[in-house]
């Protein structure tokens, strides 16, 4: 237990600025902390900060990367919370000096006994209905769904469960826009929730909002890798190398008790993981031990710009991979 208070402090000017914000204090809830937005936030030496930024902004990046700098040189103590890295093309030589690094976005060339992953987690948590209330699997109106644009390796799922009365599938990208209730909606009504693989990497909020409303999630993985896997460890999702397997064995396994089962497992396999990382945070800060005052970078400059574009070509399927280097050539990725 920590018994003295902690500043969260958001690197903006809002604190609504930050999507992961509801999860984000989901998961610090046993502890007390404060909440400052970084312009109205002052250090203090008796008090741990935890500084939460994502590096896609790069105004905000590039003012706390000054601001650890000038911690170090003051000896303030400070954590990092490094959201939206999901390409991993961040040098990461920043992190050196912290106490330790809460990261969104696994990546395996990225490791260090005080970085930590966290799932990337439900959108708007605390706006979710309660998952305790939802409908037994056997007793939902459709067998899978999915909720989504309809892009990249996509139009894969949609050849195999569209167009069936079972299977719900939409397209935001051509569809109208669905409600706040409409959208959730479609997850408690599903037994399966499809979760196909992310802009860079596998993972998506579907993953988690689709855990959150009593629904199982079905991920893709490829030859060589399974991002889930690597993230949360051992689990009970199901995952298919493609989504023809997938719905083979979803027609294939569609009896109540299995099915009921299966979603109690999910259930409980996904309650004791979330009090996990609830139960994380306080022993990162009561740890004096670990700290990344010494930690480097293990790729810098035109080795890691090789290595981020191998590490996320590694999640494709080998027939996507010509359309995937296209893309990252079209885009200057490679430039």
């Amino acid at each position: 237990m920590v018994n003295k208070s902690i500043d969260l402090v958001f690197h903006s000017a809002q604190l609504d600025h930050f999507q992961e914000r509801d999860w984000i204090n989901f998961l610090f809830s046993k502890i007390k902390f404060n909440e400052y937005t970084i312009n109205n936030w002052k250090p203090k030496n008796e008090i741990l900060s935890i500084h939460i930024f994502s590096s896609n902004d790069k105004i905000e990046f590039n003012f706390a990367k000054d601001l650890f700098l000038s911690f170090q040189n003051q000896n303030i103590s400070y954590a990092i919370f490094h959201l939206s890295d999901e390409w991993a093309r961040e040098d990461t030589s920043f992190y050196r000096g912290a106490k330790f690094c809460l990261r969104i976005n696994w990546c395996p060339f990225i490791s260090n006994p005080a970085i930590f992953y966290i799932p990337w987690g439900p959108v708007h948590y605390f706006s979710m209905p309660v998952s305790s209330s939802v409908l037994i699997a056997s007793k939902r109106k459709y067998l899978a769904s999915f909720v989504g644009r309809i892009k990249q390796a996509r139009p894969e799922l949609e050849k195999h469960f569209g167009n069936q009365s079972k299977f719900f599938i939409y397209d935001s990208g051509k569809d109208k826009k669905m409600t706040h209730h409409e959208y959730y909606n479609a997850y408690f009504q599903s037994i399966f929730t499809l979760c196909p693989n992310g802009n860079a990497n596998p993972e998506t909020a579907r993953f988690y909002e689709a855990l959150e409303c009593g629904s199982i999630p079905i991920t893709e993985h490829s030859f060589s890798i399974d991002y889930y896997k690597e993230l949360l460890g051992p689990n009970p999702i199901p995952s298919f190398r493609s989504w023809s397997k997938a719905k083979e064995w979803i027609l294939k396994n569609n009896e109540e008790k299995f099915l009921d089962q299966l979603q109690q497992e999910v259930n409980n396999w996904w309650k004791a993981k979330k009090n996990s990382y609830q139960d994380l945070i306080p022993k990162m800060i009561n740890n004096n031990s670990n700290s990344l005052n010494s930690y480097n970078s293990p790729y810098k400059g035109i080795s890691l710009s090789i290595m981020w574009r191998f590490h996320l070509l590694r999640y494709l399927k080998l027939k996507y991979f010509p359309k995937r280097i296209f893309n990252l050539i079209k885009k200057k990725f490679f430039l």
